[in-house]
């Protein structure tokens, strides 16, 4: 039988990798392997079973050993690194990595990387433990040699261990549960381990990771391999490049034949010693220096001079392509940009060109400002803004034209924004917004924040935010946890897989507060003033923040000739200006001064846009979520709107322009919405919408765009005349029955789960609350039924999994409370309102305690001999309420109340509503 898919290799390469972690034998892997399988010792079987691995490794894609000198150690070196450790030497494993906790602790192994971890575990083996040749060849499989990259296995492992240890520590769990296989699965199924974290045996690591040790002499693990330089711009003066070499170790195995030794480093002058017991250099800070000259050979070098004058170590930085003499850079960090990768999520970028190019004009692009001097000798710059989605860079000389493409490039990754130090990646003078990006699902994520400094950790266990689906990015605030100067790791984990967040995030930060950054409400005490020149009147200071009202102007002149100044900001912070009437925009960054002022003249925004009856000027700090509106010229198009229904008259309009009504069917909800294009040949239109929509069956709700802005929601309307009416085609018909039959509420999230409306939610919460004053729909449509059933909907995935009780409100009764009433008479009941103390912040543990108060409820309610409509817990919209059937009632229920305080360890107030 033919194998394609060569499934007999792979079998056979999985067998050979259990047998190289289980053999003992010490006259080696290949003799030993012949002998068990009763095959004669010869060249032609080990060659045959060379080719087998060879294959096999391909077709299971696994790591493979890199830099072994013979083949045959090769196949059996790869078939280690899939095991890691055999079974024989796992006992000197473990004194290797005991060795290390001792000296090192497993927080900080746990916090370095894999990379760093696989090099400190070689060299500690190589210069204590010589004689393990296995495990030092295992070691090295996870090192690169000669510049190779390599996948650092032994790191992952000894990394995973130490996460762990320290997690085993913190929640004050035994080491000895993970020698039981359940329990281990069990317990590690919360900790943050890579998916390919596997470990055969336990037994000799167990007893290691019961103790974590504070470490001897307190030191970091830092990669011991050199990290390039990187070409800095400084954000406060363009015309300065600097050269940076990063703070690492390095080390070159003949600096230990040396009687002594020290380093220069070249051209910046920063002398370092070098500890010639373990042939290391300790760079421990950022070494700069100012560039003058662009490299001739494409590369800028650091280089460290020795004693006798010759060169021992050197660093490369990449320069300019010759073929496309550009740099190009961040003007807000003064980062260096990959033209390939990273230039299409910048808005604005500052670039540098030897003079004789020449930045060719499009329309896509505004250059802000020319560059006349930079510190590249021959060199100027320009700093651009795109004004499209996407753009082109065009350069040019007398014999060489090139050009950057300059895409639009969504970012899908969680972002930290805040006010930063300029020109240093992720350093905050205030405690940054965790955003996430747009998620077209929702997404339960869990929040881990760590004190590096300190190795504490400042979140629960079950810190988890549901982060709801949304079309905008959505902010976290850290002020809580981020509360003094330090180094932090924000960690988020994505507890399901998710179509656009990664399963785990990470990033570290380090915080600056000064003296003014603790003041967390000072930061936000800015004030802006009008000023009239010549001054007439005493220009008043108001609070600048997003709650205040835009100055409504009447006169185009007042309007344009007004001048605006912010204070209060820090020296040189850049806010946003903006400028936009209905259908586009404008904005650029203005810097403020020394004293910490923006001074926005209105009139240089004058001819920035295409005419029009309204505009409006707006300011925003970077770092916050939304601008603050200044003022206003003429009436806002959503505000002059009007929608009568029932005639079908839209007024408002501006005659001349083209708008396009939206109209979503309720009864199709997982369809997009229709769409009509409408000339307003005067501001007052009759629309006869059975004759514009082409599918006018249905119930409808209406928005009315202008190109991408959307001016307002009209309201509800309906082409049915009657439930009995045509339905539309392809449309539901639990959902109809649902929607137009009168079936019961309650099972409306049965219907409608697995139903996802193309109307956004938060539109969709805005069409219920018109629901409540409608007046348009037909008469046999219960808005207060419908209103009950959307909400299923309109509310985060997490409370729509059971939403039976939230779609009750206060009042409802079932057909059984309903006869039950009728044979009782008239009722007086009340209901109530719950409020747990302390409160409750966080969304998941607010709904598991009203699950658990419910389950108490009902247990206690049972044990009393009380009926289940005499007393009813219920939760609507987060909400917990209690209705009582009768007010002689009361009594029982404070009794219930206190037992279920007592029960759940939390106090339990009630608010009477009705």
């Amino acid at each position: 039988m033919v194998d394609p898919e060569g499934y007999w290799c792979r079998l056979t390469t999985l067998a050979l990798t259990e047998f190289a972690y289980q053999s003992d034998d010490i006259r080696g892997f290949w003799t030993a392997l012949q002998e068990h399988m009763g095959l004669p010792v010869s060249q032609l079987s080990l060659q045959t079973f060379q080719e087998i691995l060879r294959r096999g490794f391909r077709y299971l894609d696994l790591v493979k050993a890199k830099g072994v000198v013979e083949d045959r150690n090769l196949y059996v070196s790869t078939l280690n690194l899939q095991n890691g450790v055999p079974v024989k030497h796992q006992q000197c494993f473990a004194t290797l990595l005991g060795e290390l906790r001792d000296e090192y602790g497993w927080w900080e192994i746990a916090h370095a990387s894999p990379e760093a971890v696989a090099q400190l575990l070689l060299n500690h083996c190589t210069r204590h433990h010589r004689g393990w040749l296995t495990i030092k060849r295992f070691l090295e499989m996870s090192c690169p040699k000669d510049d190779q990259p390599v996948h650092p296995l032994s790191g992952e492992l000894t990394s995973s261990l130490a996460t762990i240890a320290t997690e085993l520590d913190r929640r004050g769990l035994d080491a000895r549960v993970l020698a039981n296989n359940a329990e281990r699965e069990r317990v590690l199924a919360g900790f943050d381990l890579p998916h390919a974290f596997f470990l055969r045996d336990w037994a000799s690591l167990v007893p290691l990771l019961r103790f974590n040790p504070k470490p001897v002499h307190g030191r970091r693990i830092r990669l011991m391999r050199s990290q390039p330089p990187k070409l800095r711009m400084d954000p406060n003066d363009w015309e300065e490049l600097t050269l940076v070499l990063p703070p690492q170790q390095v080390n070159a195995p003949e600096w230990k034949a040396l009687s002594s030794g020290y380093g220069v480093l070249e051209p910046a002058g920063a002398e370092f010693d070098i500890d010639i017991l373990q042939g290391v250099l300790d760079i421990p800070m950022e070494v700069s220096y100012l560039v003058k000259e662009a490299p001739a050979q494409c590369n800028w070098d650091f280089r460290l001079g020795s004693q006798d004058g010759s060169v021992a170590y050197s660093w490369s930085c990449q320069g300019p392509d010759p073929d496309r003499p550009v740099l190009i850079f961040d003007p807000l960090s003064g980062e260096r940009l990959d033209p390939g990768a990273e230039l299409g999520d910048a808005q604005e970028v500052v670039l540098f060109t030897p003079r004789q190019f020449t930045l060719l004009p499009s329309d896509d692009i505004q250059v802000i400002e020319r560059v006349s001097s930079c510190s590249l000798r021959g060199w100027h710059g320009f700093h651009v803004e795109k004004v499209s989605a996407e753009a082109c860079l065009r350069l040019c000389s007398s014999d060489i034209k090139f050009q950057l493409e300059w895409c639009h490039q969504d970012k899908l990754s969680p972002e930290l924004r805040g006010a930063r130090l300029l020109g240093r990646q992720q350093v905050f003078t205030i405690a940054p917004k965790l955003w996430i990006p747009p998620l077209e699902e929702s997404a339960t994520l869990r929040l881990r924040i760590e004190d590096l400094d300190n190795r504490s950790w400042l979140t629960r266990d079950d810190e988890v935010h549901i982060i709801p689906r949304a079309d905008a990015w959505q902010a976290i605030d850290l002020d809580a946890f981020l509360t003094h100067s330090g180094r932090y790791s924000i960690v988020i984990l994505v507890e399901e897989d998710h179509e656009t967040l990664p399963r785990r995030w990470q990033q570290q930060l380090r915080l600056e507060l000064d003296d003014t950054a603790n003041d967390l409400v000072g930061l936000s005490q800015l004030t802006i003033q009008k000023l009239i020149n010549p001054p007439i009147i005493e220009p008043v200071i108001q609070a600048f923040n997003t709650s205040s009202t835009p100055e409504r102007v009447d006169d185009p002149a007042n309007f344009w000739l007004s001048v605006w100044k912010v204070s209060g900001l820090w020296p040189f912070e850049q806010m946003r200006v903006e400028i936009r009437n209905g259908e586009s925009s404008h904005s650029f960054l203005q810097a403020a001064t020394a004293r910490g002022e923006v001074v926005v003249e209105t009139s240089i925004l004058r001819y920035s846009l295409e005419p029009s009856d309204w505009y409006q000027l707006s300011l925003q700090r970077i770092g916050d979520a939304a601008a603050v509106p200044l003022a206003v010229l003429g009436e806002p198009e959503a505000e002059s709107i009007t929608w009568d229904c029932k005639s079908g008259e839209l007024g408002g309009l501006r005659s001349g322009v083209v708008y396009e009504l939206h109209a979503w069917n309720l009864l199709t909800p997982e369809r997009p919405s229709q769409r009509i294009a409408i000339l307003a040949e005067s501001p007052l239109m009759l629309l006869e919408l059975e004759k514009l929509l082409p599918d006018p069956e249905g119930i409808f709700v209406l928005e009315l765009f202008l190109g991408q802005q959307r001016l307002r929601q009209l309201g509800w309307w309906s082409g049915l005349r009657d439930q009995h009416d045509l339905v539309p085609i392809g449309a539901d018909s639990a959902l109809l029955e649902q929607l137009l039959h009168g079936a019961p509420v309650e099972d409306f999230p049965q219907v409608a789960k697995d139903i996802t409306p193309t109307l956004p939610r938060d539109r969709l919460q805005e069409a219920i609350s018109n629901l409540k004053n409608n007046k348009t729909l037909q008469p046999w449509i219960d808005s207060s039924r419908l209103a009950l059933q959307l909400m299923y909907w309109a509310q985060p995935s997490d409370t729509a999994g059971s939403p039976s009780a939230e779609l009750k409100p206060p009042g409802h009764r079932g057909a059984e409370g309903r006869r039950g009433s009728r044979q009782r008479g008239p009722r007086r009941g009340l209901t109530y309102s719950l409020r747990f103390t302390p409160p409750v912040t966080q969304l998941v543990n607010k709904i598991k305690l009203h699950k658990d108060f419910e389950a108490v409820m009902t247990k206690l309610r049972q044990a009393e001999g009380i009926p289940a409509d005499v007393i009813r817990v219920q939760r609507i919209d987060h909400q917990l309420w209690i209705e009582l059937d009768q007010a002689s009632h009361k009594e029982d229920l404070d009794g219930l109340i206190v037992a279920a305080s007592e029960m759940l360890s939390w106090g339990i107030d009630l608010e009477k509503i009705a």
